[in-house]
């Protein structure tokens, strides 16, 4: 298996990149649309802004924006953000792949940073539980009333915010997560380690 890893042209891909060779996953990062048919997985890391990321992506990777349902995908933090609709955070469209749109955490302390539990809302396939504590870093959210609910699998509370913390396609197999499981130590490899097996089978 390889897996991609979309720089989008700012920003640190670091933090990714080490989780991938801690867990012995061959990767290139991705500079140009050719070198995406040589990937089985493509990741969307959490770097850099909404319209800076939608830029890039459109102006020089645009067939991540045909993705869904092609190659499986793990969007983190920004990178999922990425795949909806619109975002307060910027004026361009997303993705588009899910309905929604990323707000601003209405929270006396912006950003979340730091350590925070999910509550898984459905079983899946997927190595994550309830309780389950991930590191944080970001100003803006989905909302989890605001998400379809086929997709929302984790939840997330940060002062009186609820957003959606892990959503997970399975018919496309797009995986996104709010929290950085490159930076969760042993449960953020042991949630990425899963979804590399299920692209496996």
């Amino acid at each position: 298996m390889k897996v991609g890893v979309v720089r989008y042209g700012v920003g640190n891909i670091g933090s990714v990149i080490n989780a991938l060779r801690k867990l012995n996953i061959d990767h290139i990062v991705i500079t140009r649309e050719s070198e995406i048919g040589d990937c089985d997985v493509v990741i969307l890391p959490g770097v850099g802004s909404f319209d800076a990321a939608i830029r890039y992506i459109r102006s020089t990777l645009p067939i991540v924006e045909k993705l869904k349902g092609i190659k499986p995908v793990v969007g983190i933090c920004l990178g999922m953000q990425i795949m909806f609709e619109r975002s307060e955070e910027g004026a361009l469209s997303g993705l588009s792949w899910f309905k929604g749109e990323v707000r601003r955490l209405q929270s006396r302390v912006v950003p979340h940073m730091g350590w925070n539990s999910v509550d898984i809302v459905r079983e899946t396939m997927l190595d994550v539980r309830s309780g389950d504590y991930f590191y944080f870093a970001h100003s803006y959210c989905i909302y989890s009333n605001d998400i379809d609910p086929s997709i929302l699998l984790g939840k997330t509370v940060f002062e009186s915010s609820e957003f959606s913390s892990i959503i997970f396609d399975e018919k496309n197999m797009i995986l996104g997560t709010q929290f950085h499981p490159e930076r969760s130590s042993r449960t953020g490899l042991r949630l990425l380690s899963s979804f590399f097996k299920l692209c496996r089978k």
